[in-house]
This record gives C-alpha cells, structure tokens and sequence, in this order.
C-alpha cells in the first residue's frame, strides 16, 4: 500500500517482526482491477512529442491524489482507480493546461470513470501558449531518488 490512491477503505496492517515473533501471517486483500488510461501527448501545432506534468485526482476525495512527471508521456498507459470519478489535468511550461476530456477551459472539465479492466485511448494535443509557464505542483518523475 505504497499510495493511497488506490486504496479504498482499508486500512494497512503493520507488521513487527523480533525475535518473539520471527514470523508473521499476513492477508492481501485485492481490490477490483484498474482501469487503463493509454494514449499520446504531442504539441498541437508541430506533433512533437511531449512529456508532461500529470494530476490525477478523486472527484469526491481531491486530497487523494497523484501528481508529478513520468505519470504521463508522450506514448503512456496508466492505470487508474476503477469505478471511481477521477479528475485529470495534464500541463507543461509553454503550454495551456489541459483538462480531461480535452479542454483548456478549467471550468469545462469533467471527471473520467473507468470499469475494471477497461481501456480508454486519449490523444492530447497542448497548445502552445508562451506565457503559461506555471509548472506548479509538478513533482520528479516517478522512481526518482535522490542521493545525498
């Protein structure tokens, strides 16, 4: 249960191995299977390929979320919650964000909700826009570690 995001309900069992309890039992409960977002990110004018900043986050729970580079590429497959309304806005420096189903208008937005095991294929075309340089809220990309 390395994020929340898809965890629905459960709360994680911890575990404490000694030498009075050298071994443990646990159960794994699996939730139903994810929904697959898959797709492509390009410049809308020049169909470049672009690797963006991506935010995933529950409609009815927007604390619960994903955020940061490496989300989404410029060919991706991301699994997503299933049966679970899911707010998606992709951006990049340069750029008009974007928001799913695929409008720059914050306002006109909507949640996409997928079945277990489905699969929907998105292409995204940013638009270019050389003031919106806001990269706020975008993180590493994921796996990254830092060294000291």
């Amino acid at each position: 249960m390395r994020s929340e995001f898809f965890t629905r309900n459960h709360e994680p069992q911890i575990v404490t191995l000694g030498a009075d309890n050298p071994t443990v039992t646990v159960a794994i409960h699996l939730g139903p299977k994810s929904g697959i977002l898959s797709g492509t990110v390009i410049d809308a004018v020049t169909a470049a390929p672009l690797n963006p900043c991506a935010d995933f986050r529950w409609a009815a729970n927007p604390s619960n979320f994903r955020t940061g580079t490496g989300l989404v590429n410029a060919k991706f497959r991301v699994l997503i919650p299933s049966g679970t309304e899911i707010l998606w806005k992709v951006w990049l420096g340069g750029y008009k964000p974007w928001y799913y189903p695929g409008t720059t208008d914050k306002s006109a937005a909507s949640s996409v909700r997928l079945e277990p095991g489905q699969v929907k294929t998105v292409a995204i075309e940013l638009q270019p826009d050389a003031a919106a340089t806001d990269n706020t809220g975008c993180r590493m990309p994921v796996g990254t570690t830092i060294k000291p």
